[in-house]
């Protein structure tokens, strides 16, 4: 009886430690998704001052040119 309940406990265990790494794993891919989505923003971001800037160049020489 002792050895039926004891692998019941290891077994619950097992699948307790498996459920948490589970979850680990998950968090560590939310991350990630989050970070590239960062960097997909920030870049974007940075883009979009380049185009700015680069309008604001050609605005510049055309009013240098006149």
């Amino acid at each position: 009886m002792y050895f039926n309940n004891f692998m019941i406990a290891k077994d619950d265990d097992e699948e307790e430690q498996e459920e948490e790494e589970e979850e680990e794993e998950e968090e560590e891919e939310e991350e990630e998704e989050e970070e590239e989505e960062e960097e997909e923003e920030e870049e974007e971001a940075e883009q979009e001052d380049k185009e700015e800037e680069e309008e604001k160049e050609e605005k510049e020489q055309i009013d240098d040119d006149q």
